[in-house]
């Protein structure tokens, strides 16, 4: 399934996994907590480390952006953007399709990239 991956120190990339959970969980890095953005399509979710404040990773502009200004916290970690869907009648992750990563690519995220934390401020 292709998803979007938004690393915290590089850009973000389309990236193929084969399997909806575990695949996710090896990017994030930890236990997966799907968060709905703002500021994606309401098809669309954000997917981050559960643990990740309390691990202290550093801050995702792009994430921390896309989830809202007025967010109670900043978003930290990898993000990872996926479609929700239903499947066998059951609401779950999905692929997104070839149009909307070329969307996210294009269109959402050209902008948040080349965002940077001044020195010295990488974690909250």
């Amino acid at each position: 399934m292709k998803v979007i991956y938004c690393p915290v120190d590089a850009p973000a990339a389309v990236c193929e996994v084969p399997d909806a959970y575990p695949g996710i969980r090896d990017l994030i890095g930890g236990w997966i907590e799907i968060v709905r953005p703002r500021l994606l399509p309401p098809e669309l979710v954000m997917i981050v480390d559960e643990e990740g404040l309390l691990k202290e990773l550093p801050i995702n502009l792009i994430g921390t952006h896309l989830y809202g200004i007025t967010a109670p916290t900043p978003i930290v970690g990898p993000v990872v953007i996926a479609g929700e869907g239903i499947v066998d009648g059951e609401p779950d992750l999905i692929g997104l399709t070839d149009q909307q990563c070329d969307d996210l690519l294009s269109r959402y995220l050209p902008r948040l990239i080349s965002m940077r934390l001044p020195d010295g401020c990488d974690t909250i």
